[in-house]
């Protein structure tokens, strides 16, 4: 029996920048988001050594940079009032092309390439907060973006964590699977 073995849940929100991306303050974190990267090779050595499976919660945005960049699938404009969108993609401390503040890539590789079965869900494209937004057709918007960013990435998109923990449009995500 399993019944003295012990159960463990642990959920990443990984999302680096785009977590304060609408906040007047972002420039205060960056000293944070630039030991995010480290942070996470250093947790995926430790699940990999003790064979921990978890849950990484990712922000759409931070594996899509070709397409945030070109602003084709989400207007973040829409989502957060006061946004200076253009000011923060070309902000060379946030978007420094070898230490990027608002991509990485590589992430869902390393993710992938553990011998543990981690499950990569998504944290919403634009980490959005679902109380905050009423409009349904934004949602789906983000939803849309998300689903194509996982299948972009060869993910299957089974859950979602939500921003500052707000949820919200339950029945709109079930509709849109």
């Amino acid at each position: 029996s399993n019944i003295n073995k012990g159960i463990l849940t642990i959920s990443l929100d990984s999302e680096f920048a785009w977590g304060r991306i609408n906040d007047p303050n972002l420039k205060k974190f960056i000293p944070l988001f630039k030991k995010t990267r480290n942070i996470n090779n250093k947790l995926l050595s430790l699940f990999e050594k003790y064979q921990i499976p978890v849950t990484w919660a990712i922000v759409g945005s931070l594996i899509d940079r070709n397409n945030i960049l070109n602003n084709k699938k989400v207007k973040l404009e829409n989502y957060f009032s006061k946004l200076d969108y253009e000011k923060i993609l070309k902000d060379p401390e946030l978007n420094d092309p070898n230490n990027s503040l608002l991509f990485d890539d590589s992430l869902i590789d390393k993710i992938k390439n553990c011998s543990v079965s981690h499950e990569i869900s998504t944290h919403t494209y634009s980490h959005i907060f679902m109380k905050d937004i009423k409009s349904e057709k934004l949602v789906i918007n983000d939803l849309k973006a998300v689903k194509s960013t996982f299948h972009d990435h060869n993910l299957k998109l089974e859950s979602i964590v939500f921003p500052k923990n707000q949820v919200n449009h339950l029945k709109l995500l079930k509709k849109e699977g």
